[in-house]
């Protein structure tokens, strides 16, 4: 898991403390303890999304720059040399 990741999950389990505490004490409503989890939460994925997002960009944005092939291409190329084995030694099977 990543630092980030890790950073996130950190903090949702302090938030849920901060808001469990919060209605605990009767400073807030169960109710609206859990909206504000839930907002919170929702803030969170988005962020999360909106990060992972930004790391594939810079990531494919760095393979193109280096000139590196990416996994599927990799990957595409590896089945088409498979095919071309296959079809050379069906050839061979003929002569």
């Amino acid at each position: 898991m990543a630092l980030w990741q890790s950073a996130l999950t950190l903090s949702r389990d302090e938030i849920e403390k901060l808001v469990n505490s919060l209605i605990v004490d009767k400073e807030i409503s169960e109710s609206d303890g859990r909206n504000l989890k839930n907002e919170i939460f929702g803030f969170a994925n988005n962020l999360k999304s909106w990060i992972m997002d930004n790391i594939d960009q810079r990531v494919s944005e760095t393979l193109k720059a280096l000139n590196l092939s990416s996994k599927d291409q990799v990957r595409e190329l590896s089945r088409r040399v498979d095919e071309l084995t296959k079809k050379v030694r069906d050839m061979e099977k003929k002569n």
